[in-house]
C-alpha cells in the first residue's frame, strides 16, 4: 500500500470507504469526464465494492484531497493503457477545482513516486486531442510528445507525451 504523499496544499492518499460517494460524483459528472471515456453509469454501491476491494489490478489510484480540510477533489495515480508501453498518468480532478494549479502539483508528486518508488524509466500522459488543459500540463510538468495521435479504444483521438527518468535518457 502507497503511504500518503504531502504536497504544498495536497494529500494524495489511498482510497477509502468513505470517499465512495465523493468518487462516484466525480466519475459521474458529465463534465469531468466529457474528454476521458464519458460519465460512468455506476451507482454509489458499485464505487463502494470497488475501492473495498482495492481497485482495478490495471491501475493504482489514490485519493487527491486538501490539506487544509481534507476535502476529496479528484483521483490520481497510474493506469496501464493499451497505447503505452508504461504506465500512463491519471490525474481526474471535480470541476471546481480546474485551473487552481492542482493538476500540476499532483502530476509532479506522481511523477517523483513513478521514478523513486515504482522505478519507472518512462511515464506517459495521454490527452484527448482537443482537451486544451490537459496538453498544456504535459508539457509543464516536462513530457515531451511521442507521437502526433493514437486512438483510444472508443475510438477517440489522442496525443501521447512522455518523460523518462534522467539516468534512463
Amino acid at each position: 500500500m502507497i503511504s500518503p504523499i504531502e504536497t504544498k496544499r495536497l494529500v494524495l492518499r489511498p482510497l477509502e470507504p468513505q470517499d465512495a460517494c465523493d468518487f462516484h460524483g466525480l466519475e459521474t459528472d458529465p463534465a469531468v469526464k466529457n474528454f476521458l471515456n464519458g460519465a460512468s453509469k455506476h451507482d454509489v454501491d458499485y464505487y463502494k465494492q470497488w475501492i473495498a476491494k482495492g481497485g482495478s489490478e490495471n491501475s493504482t489510484i489514490l485519493a487527491i484531497t486538501l490539506r487544509i480540510d481534507g476535502r476529496f477533489i479528484g483521483r490520481c495515480g497510474f493506469t496501464k493503457n493499451w497505447h503505452c508501453d508504461g504506465p500512463e498518468l491519471d490525474i481526474v480532478l471535480k470541476k471546481d477545482c480546474w485551473n487552481s494549479g492542482y493538476g500540476q502539483e499532483v502530476g509532479e508528486a506522481l511523477i517523483k513516486l513513478g521514478f523513486d518508488e515504482f522505478k519507472y524509466d518512462t511515464i506517459f500522459g495521454v490527452a484527448d486531442f482537443k482537451h486544451v488543459r490537459s496538453i498544456k500540463l504535459c508539457k509543464r510538468l516536462g513530457m515531451a510528445q511521442r507521437q502526433d495521435f493514437a486512438l483510444r479504444k472508443e475510438g477517440r483521438p489522442v496525443v501521447v507525451y512522455e518523460i523518462r527518468r534522467p539516468s534512463a535518457k
